[in-house]
């Protein structure tokens, strides 16, 4: 364990926590980060162990697609437990792919309008339906091509292109179940001893049972400069730092991998904490 300090809570004695940062698609880093952590763990038996990854696997990076087949994969050797949160990029990219099995749009009735006769409306009601029914699939659409664009916007074209899609033809965005199920999986906080592990942290001024998925996902301010304690210590990434940032309220591990940083894990048991990085 690197740099050894006292830590702002508490675990409970015989539990260490391993926690992972912000991957996105750096699966080399990760791969390097799990072989340390094998290795602390053989040199440092423990009663239980349990690895916490924080979210964000996907995006910016190169190699989205292998990390999240890396997730899929055995953990590192030593670990009783894995718990892969979700993140504000897994999210974005789950909004934007088309649902599995999605049925394609039905065509218009041949004639425009449908016929009338028992169990259906007459013409001038079943084209009142229809309008409905169009401008419903418009907004939808709409509201869908807008989703689209904010992933692109933020990463999300080097994802597509890890699995060999093509970011202008969403007819194309196909990735495996078994990846989508990893992703729909996962959990948007996880708590142990004095802690909450969270992607990107909590409305300070909300009981931590009420956070929004919003928040839990995507919040900053005013939780990163917040000066009084939590009920809580959380442990987050999402906002890149250029060191892991240890407050009375938070400890971030974003260390910005894919811009050139580290990928950080935070290692806690009982009153203390370290760092591993790759």
């Amino acid at each position: 364990m690197l740099n050894e300090q006292l830590a702002p809570a508490t675990l409970p004695p015989g539990l260490r926590v391993y926690a992972v940062g912000d991957v996105h698609g750096c699966v080399e880093r990760l791969a390097a980060l799990h072989g340390q952590i094998a290795e602390d763990a053989a040199r440092r038996p423990v009663g239980r162990a349990v690895l916490v990854h924080l979210g964000d696997y996907v995006d910016r990076g190169l190699d989205s697609a292998a990390v999240v087949q890396h997730l899929l994969g055995p953990p590192p050797a030593g670990m009783d437990a894995v718990v892969n949160l979700l993140g504000n990029h897994e999210a974005m990219m789950l909004a934007a792919l088309p649902p599995p099995g999605a049925p394609a749009p039905a065509p218009a009735p041949a004639g425009g309008t449908p016929l009338a006769g028992p169990g259906r409306a007459g013409p001038q009601a079943g084209g009142r339906a229809e309008a409905q029914m169009g401008a419903q699939r418009g907004a939808q659409a709409e509201a869908s091509a807008e989703i689209r664009a904010l992933w692109l916007a933020n990463g999300g074209r080097a994802t597509l292109l890890s699995y060999d899609c093509d970011p202008a033809e969403p007819d194309t965005w196909q990735v495996p179940p078994a990846h989508v199920a990893l992703l729909r999986g996962c959990a948007l906080s996880w708590p142990a001893g004095g802690y909450l592990f969270a992607h990107a942290g909590v409305r300070p001024d909300v009981p931590l049972d009420r956070q929004s998925p919003d928040d839990l996902l995507w919040i900053r301010e005013p939780f990163l400069s917040w000066g009084r304690p939590l009920p809580a210590v959380v442990v987050h990434g999402h906002t890149p730092e250029p060191q892991p940032s240890v407050r009375p309220h938070r400890i971030g591990i974003d260390t910005g991998a894919v811009f050139g940083g580290a990928l950080t894990c935070l290692v806690l048991e009982r009153d203390r904490l370290g760092f591993l990085v790759a």
